[in-house]
């Protein structure tokens, strides 16, 4: 089992499964590898909020992000470094989100909120284990693309499940 993992990460870290994210809504979906984009070197964020809609043709998850400025929150001009993982085969999108984040949003409520969705079958928000980067896992209930880009101080996933 351990072999088929490793062998099917390198395989999602080949060039040409490395996309890089747009700053705006193009409806490209992407079904495995990795979707890379924001600016690295924006550091102290804050991400201050998380939500989840239906919509009628995608389910959106939305996060929020602010900059710590020396303890004060400051609006963001574009969102810091991401990494999005997609592996359709473990049903399974990763988000790891570089900048030093703090965590300042009702996390239950996210939770709470997808409970009704047809694609996610959970989130798992893992807690801040080093200082430079924050991951949390979007589970799916079955083999789903997603469509990643930003919109100022916000970074968003839209999800379809796959036919």
């Amino acid at each position: 089992m351990i072999v088929l993992i490793i062998s099917y990460a390198f395989a999602a870290l080949q060039p040409e499964k490395i996309f890089e994210a747009p700053q705006f809504k193009r409806n490209i979906y992407y079904q495995e590898g990795m979707v890379v984009g924001g600016d690295g070197s924006i550091k102290n964020i804050i991400v201050h909020g998380m939500r989840y809609s239906k919509n009628q043709n995608y389910e959106r998850l939305v996060i929020d992000l602010q900059e710590n400025i020396h303890g004060d929150p400051s609006p963001l001009i574009q969102v810091p470094y991401y990494q999005l993982a997609l592996l359709p085969d473990y049903h399974r999108l990763t988000l790891t989100l570089w900048g030093n984040p703090q965590l300042l949003f009702a996390k239950d409520k996210v939770l709470a909120s997808i409970k009704t969705s047809p694609t996610l079958e959970s989130i798992e928000l893992l807690p801040v284990l080093d200082d430079k980067t924050w991951t949390f896992i979007l589970h799916t209930k079955k083999a789903a693309s997603a469509e990643i880009f930003s919109l100022s101080a916000r970074l968003i996933i839209d999800l379809k499940l796959e036919k």
